[in-house]
């Protein structure tokens, strides 16, 4: 790799590619990285990438800075919304869904989270599809808690725009408890049914990583295995949407 101005870049792969600066704000000082179909972001406090790898599809993942030091009280913060409610039954299977309102929360530890996911996800957003941030709203956001064997049923958070997850605890020690590779990971299925006759597969999967986000489209199915380890797995999963230019003045 090679460093200048505090902006760091991958090699380049064989084949056209281009690198150009561009700065979203004072947290993101980045340089971007275009090679035909993939993307690489890479910023001074956290890593960024920008991949359409998912049959076409562009996707971001993102490690947020800061969330590290801040896990333990997320995790108690989390749990104690699990004590205080019972949840809501959507796509999940045994595991613990809070209610959508999550980012409308008071409680410290999560309402900087929020902030950090709010930050990025507007980023994302406006390098995605070159709009300005000041027309995207985040919808909802809300709490997952996945013990041992629970799992989430494939489904698409359409009718909004652009969607994505941040994984607050994840056991990463835990692989002779696989029963697979794929164990916990969020699978994304193709939405082209013909895609295995232009040799892309029929679905893809990800492996959860403590303090990552993902960003994608909303109209994008998806589902989540279940894991089998004794750590509960914890994240919190939102909705975007970009409001039109009249609906500015009017929405906040």
């Amino acid at each position: 790799s090679r460093k200048s101005e505090n902006l760091t870049c991958l090699p380049a792969p064989a084949g056209r590619s281009k690198i150009s600066s561009f700065y979203e704000d004072d947290t993101f000082r980045s340089a971007l990285k275009v090679h035909e179909h993939h993307f690489v972001f890479l910023s001074m406090k956290g890593k960024l990438q920008i991949d359409n790898s998912l049959f076409g599809i562009p996707y971001y993942r993102m490690d947020i800075p800061g969330l590290a030091p801040r896990r333990a009280g997320l995790v108690q913060a989390i749990l104690q919304q699990r004590e205080e409610s019972e949840g809501i039954k959507r796509s999940n299977s045994g595991g613990w869904h809070s209610t959508y309102d999550l980012h409308e929360t008071e409680v410290p530890e999560i309402k900087w989270l929020v902030e950090q996911v709010t930050k990025v996800g507007k980023n994302c957003i406006a390098h995605a599809i070159k709009v300005d941030k000041k027309l995207i709203q985040m919808m909802n956001l809300w709490a997952n808690v996945n013990e041992a064997g629970d799992w989430n049923a494939p489904h698409a958070h359409f009718p909004s725009q652009w969607s994505g997850v941040c994984y607050i605890q994840i056991n990463e020690q835990a692989e002779e408890l696989r029963r697979s590779p794929a164990d916990g990971n969020i699978f994304f299925m193709n939405p082209l049914p013909l895609g295995p006759l232009h040799r892309r597969p029929i679905s893809t999967n990800v492996r959860p990583e403590n303090g990552r986000m993902l960003m994608f489209p909303a109209y994008l199915v998806h589902m989540v295995a279940p894991h089998f380890d004794d750590t509960p797995r914890i994240s919190v999963a939102f909705n975007f949407r970009v409001k039109q230019k009249k609906e500015e003045g009017h929405m906040h």
